[in-house]
Protein backbone atom coordinates (compact mmCIF):
# COMPACT_ATOMS: atom_id res chain seq x y z
CA UNK A 1 0.00 0.00 0.00
CA UNK A 2 2.76 2.31 -0.26
CA UNK A 3 3.75 4.48 -3.18
CA UNK A 4 7.12 4.76 -5.06
CA UNK A 5 8.28 7.83 -3.77
CA UNK A 6 8.60 6.45 -0.13
CA UNK A 7 9.56 3.69 1.60
CA UNK A 8 7.63 1.16 4.47
CA UNK A 9 5.27 -1.17 5.39
CA UNK A 10 2.39 -1.81 7.62
CA UNK A 11 3.26 -3.91 10.44
CA UNK A 12 1.22 -5.73 13.13
CA UNK A 13 2.82 -7.84 15.69
CA UNK A 14 2.02 -9.71 18.72
CA UNK A 15 3.47 -10.82 21.42
CA UNK A 16 1.85 -14.24 22.96
CA UNK A 17 2.11 -15.24 27.01
CA UNK A 18 -0.90 -17.64 28.42
CA UNK A 19 -3.72 -15.61 27.31
CA UNK A 20 -2.21 -12.33 27.00
CA UNK A 21 -1.38 -10.68 24.02
CA UNK A 22 0.39 -7.50 23.28
CA UNK A 23 0.03 -6.21 20.32
CA UNK A 24 1.43 -3.01 18.32
CA UNK A 25 -0.02 -2.03 15.04
CA UNK A 26 0.25 0.03 11.82
CA UNK A 27 -1.39 -0.02 8.55
CA UNK A 28 -3.99 -2.05 6.93
CA UNK A 29 -2.70 -5.45 8.10
CA UNK A 30 -5.36 -6.68 10.84
CA UNK A 31 -5.16 -8.78 13.93
CA UNK A 32 -8.37 -11.04 14.66
CA UNK A 33 -9.44 -13.23 17.38
CA UNK A 34 -11.39 -15.67 17.01
CA UNK A 35 -13.42 -17.31 20.24
CA UNK A 36 -16.83 -18.88 21.04
CA UNK A 37 -18.57 -15.64 20.24
CA UNK A 38 -17.58 -15.66 16.96
CA UNK A 39 -15.13 -13.49 15.08
CA UNK A 40 -13.57 -9.89 16.48
CA UNK A 41 -11.33 -7.51 14.99
CA UNK A 42 -9.24 -6.37 17.01
CA UNK A 43 -6.78 -3.78 15.46
CA UNK A 44 -8.30 -0.67 13.02
CA UNK A 45 -6.67 -0.03 9.79
CA UNK A 46 -4.60 3.22 9.04
CA UNK A 47 -5.78 3.86 5.44
CA UNK A 48 -7.85 6.26 3.71
CA UNK A 49 -10.60 4.19 3.31
CA UNK A 50 -11.02 3.07 6.66
CA UNK A 51 -11.26 6.97 7.34
CA UNK A 52 -13.88 7.18 4.97
CA UNK A 53 -15.91 4.06 6.89
CA UNK A 54 -15.04 5.71 10.10
CA UNK A 55 -16.97 8.96 8.96
CA UNK A 56 -19.92 7.08 7.36
CA UNK A 57 -19.12 8.33 3.48
CA UNK A 58 -18.59 4.66 2.41
CA UNK A 59 -19.55 1.46 3.69
CA UNK A 60 -17.15 -1.20 3.81
CA UNK A 61 -18.12 -2.99 1.23
CA UNK A 62 -17.41 -0.23 -1.25
CA UNK A 63 -14.29 -0.02 0.18
CA UNK A 64 -13.41 -3.25 -1.18
CA UNK A 65 -13.75 -1.65 -4.99
CA UNK A 66 -12.29 2.09 -4.04
CA UNK A 67 -9.74 3.40 -5.60
CA UNK A 68 -7.96 4.24 -2.78
CA UNK A 69 -7.72 0.78 -1.20
CA UNK A 70 -4.46 0.67 -0.92
CA UNK A 71 -3.61 3.92 0.34
CA UNK A 72 -2.46 3.78 4.31
CA UNK A 73 -2.31 7.02 6.44
CA UNK A 74 0.80 5.47 8.23
CA UNK A 75 3.71 3.06 7.84
CA UNK A 76 6.57 1.86 9.72
CA UNK A 77 9.71 3.67 7.95
CA UNK A 78 8.33 6.22 5.95
CA UNK A 79 7.58 9.21 8.35
CA UNK A 80 9.99 9.52 11.60
CA UNK A 81 7.21 10.89 13.47
CA UNK A 82 5.16 7.86 13.29
CA UNK A 83 3.04 6.02 16.09
CA UNK A 84 1.86 2.63 16.11
CA UNK A 85 -1.70 1.41 18.26
CA UNK A 86 -0.44 -0.93 21.17
CA UNK A 87 -2.42 -2.53 23.52
CA UNK A 88 -3.14 -5.55 25.55
CA UNK A 89 -6.24 -8.13 25.23
CA UNK A 90 -7.28 -11.05 27.34
CA UNK A 91 -8.36 -14.16 25.68
CA UNK A 92 -9.42 -17.52 26.05
CA UNK A 93 -7.44 -21.05 26.02
CA UNK A 94 -8.85 -22.31 22.65
CA UNK A 95 -9.35 -18.96 20.81
CA UNK A 96 -7.48 -18.62 18.28
CA UNK A 97 -5.24 -15.12 17.14
CA UNK A 98 -5.11 -14.49 13.51
CA UNK A 99 -2.81 -12.09 11.32
CA UNK A 100 -3.00 -10.78 8.01
CA UNK A 101 -1.92 -8.83 5.45
CA UNK A 102 -4.38 -6.95 3.11
CA UNK A 103 -4.08 -9.86 0.73
CA UNK A 104 -6.45 -11.42 2.23
CA UNK A 105 -8.96 -9.01 3.94
CA UNK A 106 -9.37 -7.04 0.61
CA UNK A 107 -10.32 -10.38 -1.37
CA UNK A 108 -12.32 -11.97 1.65
CA UNK A 109 -15.05 -10.64 4.07
CA UNK A 110 -14.88 -10.61 7.92
CA UNK A 111 -17.99 -12.94 7.57
CA UNK A 112 -15.68 -15.49 5.34
CA UNK A 113 -12.97 -15.06 7.22
CA UNK A 114 -14.83 -16.40 10.50
CA UNK A 115 -16.46 -19.29 8.26
CA UNK A 116 -12.81 -20.85 7.06
CA UNK A 117 -11.68 -19.93 11.10
CA UNK A 118 -15.31 -21.90 12.09
CA UNK A 119 -14.59 -25.07 9.36
CA UNK A 120 -10.99 -25.59 9.63
CA UNK A 121 -9.65 -26.02 14.03
CA UNK A 122 -5.52 -27.24 13.21
CA UNK A 123 -3.85 -23.48 12.22
CA UNK A 124 -1.67 -25.52 9.61
CA UNK A 125 -4.60 -26.53 7.51
CA UNK A 126 -6.61 -22.91 8.57
CA UNK A 127 -3.82 -20.72 6.72
CA UNK A 128 -3.71 -23.03 3.25
CA UNK A 129 -6.87 -22.64 3.92
CA UNK A 130 -7.65 -18.60 3.96
CA UNK A 131 -4.53 -18.72 1.07
CA UNK A 132 -6.71 -20.66 -1.44
CA UNK A 133 -9.84 -18.87 -0.88
CA UNK A 134 -7.77 -15.57 -1.37
CA UNK A 135 -6.77 -16.76 -4.38
CA UNK A 136 -10.17 -18.73 -5.66
CA UNK A 137 -11.92 -14.71 -5.29
CA UNK A 138 -9.29 -13.07 -7.02
CA UNK A 139 -5.37 -13.57 -5.19
CA UNK A 140 -4.50 -9.67 -6.14
CA UNK A 141 -1.96 -9.05 -3.53
CA UNK A 142 0.53 -10.73 -1.57
CA UNK A 143 -1.33 -13.14 1.08
CA UNK A 144 -0.07 -13.18 4.23
CA UNK A 145 -1.66 -15.38 7.24
CA UNK A 146 -0.84 -16.45 10.89
CA UNK A 147 -3.33 -18.33 12.87
CA UNK A 148 -2.14 -19.07 17.05
CA UNK A 149 -3.79 -21.33 18.91
CA UNK A 150 -3.86 -19.99 22.68
CA UNK A 151 -3.14 -22.70 25.12
CA UNK A 152 -3.20 -20.91 28.21
CA UNK A 153 -0.77 -20.32 30.79
CA UNK A 154 2.03 -23.23 30.91
CA UNK A 155 2.96 -22.17 34.39
CA UNK A 156 -0.47 -21.73 36.62
CA UNK A 157 -0.12 -18.88 38.83
CA UNK A 158 2.39 -17.08 37.03
CA UNK A 159 2.11 -13.65 36.51
CA UNK A 160 2.39 -11.86 32.30
CA UNK A 161 4.69 -9.89 31.90
CA UNK A 162 3.98 -6.13 31.87
CA UNK A 163 6.90 -5.50 29.82
CA UNK A 164 5.16 -6.53 26.19
CA UNK A 165 4.13 -3.12 25.06
CA UNK A 166 7.77 -2.21 25.93
CA UNK A 167 9.48 -4.80 23.88
CA UNK A 168 6.48 -4.19 21.14
CA UNK A 169 7.62 -0.53 20.90
CA UNK A 170 11.64 -1.27 20.95
CA UNK A 171 11.08 -3.85 18.04
CA UNK A 172 9.04 -1.19 16.11
CA UNK A 173 11.36 1.44 16.96
CA UNK A 174 14.47 -1.14 15.81
CA UNK A 175 12.55 -1.66 12.40
CA UNK A 176 11.68 1.97 11.63
CA UNK A 177 15.42 2.86 11.64
CA UNK A 178 16.06 -0.32 9.55
CA UNK A 179 13.71 1.01 7.12
CA UNK A 180 14.42 4.92 7.25
CA UNK A 181 18.28 4.01 6.58
CA UNK A 182 16.63 2.26 3.41
CA UNK A 183 14.82 5.40 2.95
CA UNK A 184 17.69 7.34 2.89
CA UNK A 185 19.92 5.01 0.37
CA UNK A 186 16.95 4.64 -1.87
CA UNK A 187 16.96 8.90 -1.86
CA UNK A 188 20.27 9.26 -2.23
CA UNK A 189 20.17 6.79 -5.45
CA UNK A 190 17.15 8.97 -6.66
CA UNK A 191 19.44 12.07 -7.38
CA UNK A 192 22.36 10.35 -9.11
CA UNK A 193 22.50 8.90 -12.73
CA UNK A 194 25.31 7.36 -14.43
CA UNK A 195 25.18 6.26 -18.30
CA UNK A 196 26.51 3.27 -19.55
CA UNK A 197 27.26 0.88 -22.20
CA UNK A 198 23.77 -1.50 -23.14
CA UNK A 199 23.66 -3.07 -26.23
CA UNK A 200 26.34 -0.72 -28.15
CA UNK A 201 24.81 1.93 -27.12
CA UNK A 202 24.92 4.69 -24.65
CA UNK A 203 22.08 4.65 -22.25
CA UNK A 204 21.02 6.89 -18.96
CA UNK A 205 19.92 5.59 -15.71
CA UNK A 206 18.81 7.45 -12.28
CA UNK A 207 20.63 5.85 -9.88
CA UNK A 208 23.51 4.03 -8.73
CA UNK A 209 25.35 0.63 -10.13
CA UNK A 210 25.34 -2.13 -9.20
CA UNK A 211 23.45 -3.87 -6.27
CA UNK A 212 23.30 -3.32 -2.73
CA UNK A 213 21.96 -5.90 -0.25
CA UNK A 214 20.86 -7.93 -3.27
CA UNK A 215 18.33 -4.72 -4.59
CA UNK A 216 19.13 -2.84 -7.77
CA UNK A 217 18.60 0.99 -7.04
CA UNK A 218 18.57 2.30 -10.80
CA UNK A 219 15.43 3.70 -12.74
CA UNK A 220 15.76 3.37 -16.69
CA UNK A 221 15.86 7.21 -17.59
CA UNK A 222 17.03 6.94 -21.40
CA UNK A 223 18.53 4.49 -24.38
CA UNK A 224 19.84 6.77 -26.56
CA UNK A 225 20.95 5.50 -30.19
CA UNK A 226 24.41 6.77 -29.50
CA UNK A 227 26.75 4.01 -30.61
CA UNK A 228 29.08 3.04 -28.18
CA UNK A 229 32.39 2.48 -30.57
CA UNK A 230 31.72 6.06 -31.94
CA UNK A 231 33.22 7.66 -29.20
CA UNK A 232 36.30 7.80 -28.16
CA UNK A 233 38.42 4.61 -26.76
CA UNK A 234 39.04 6.23 -23.55
CA UNK A 235 35.47 6.40 -22.89
CA UNK A 236 34.07 3.89 -24.71
CA UNK A 237 36.22 1.82 -22.53
CA UNK A 238 34.80 3.57 -19.27
CA UNK A 239 30.95 3.37 -20.21
CA UNK A 240 31.99 -0.89 -20.33
CA UNK A 241 32.88 -1.00 -16.73
CA UNK A 242 30.18 -2.25 -14.93
CA UNK A 243 29.95 1.33 -12.66
CA UNK A 244 29.87 3.01 -16.41
CA UNK A 245 30.30 7.02 -16.14
CA UNK A 246 28.47 8.38 -13.05
CA UNK A 247 27.04 11.99 -12.54
CA UNK A 248 25.94 14.50 -10.61
CA UNK A 249 22.12 14.43 -11.13
CA UNK A 250 20.07 13.08 -14.28
CA UNK A 251 20.33 16.70 -15.99
CA UNK A 252 24.18 16.58 -15.89
CA UNK A 253 24.04 13.04 -17.46
CA UNK A 254 21.16 14.10 -20.47
CA UNK A 255 24.33 17.14 -20.24
CA UNK A 256 27.00 14.70 -21.41
CA UNK A 257 24.78 12.67 -23.76
CA UNK A 258 24.14 16.23 -25.52
CA UNK A 259 27.71 16.37 -25.73
CA UNK A 260 28.64 13.37 -27.01
CA UNK A 261 25.49 13.72 -30.14
CA UNK A 262 27.16 17.12 -30.28
CA UNK A 263 30.88 15.85 -31.02
CA UNK A 264 29.73 12.77 -32.68
CA UNK A 265 27.65 14.95 -35.63
CA UNK A 266 30.52 17.68 -36.19
CA UNK A 267 33.26 15.08 -35.99
CA UNK A 268 35.25 14.78 -38.81
CA UNK A 269 38.21 12.28 -39.33
CA UNK A 270 40.92 15.05 -37.64
CA UNK A 271 38.20 16.19 -34.60
CA UNK A 272 39.30 15.69 -30.91
CA UNK A 273 38.30 12.28 -29.98
CA UNK A 274 34.79 12.66 -27.63
CA UNK A 275 35.59 12.81 -23.92
CA UNK A 276 33.32 13.06 -21.01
Amino acid sequence: GLGRSGMGTPLTAAIVEGTRIAVAHVGDSRAYVYHSEGLERITEDHSVVADLIRQGSITEEDARSHPNRSVITRALGSDPNMYADTFEVDVDPGDRLLLCSDGLTSMLTDKQIEDVLRSYRDPESTVHAFVDAANAAGGQDNISVVVIEIEGDEQPGRRPSRGWISALVWIFAAIALVFAAAYGVREYANSRAYVIAQNDVVVLYRGIPGTLAGFELRWLEEETSIPVRALDPVTSARLAQSSGIQVESVAAGRALLDQYRSRISTSTPDAAPVSP
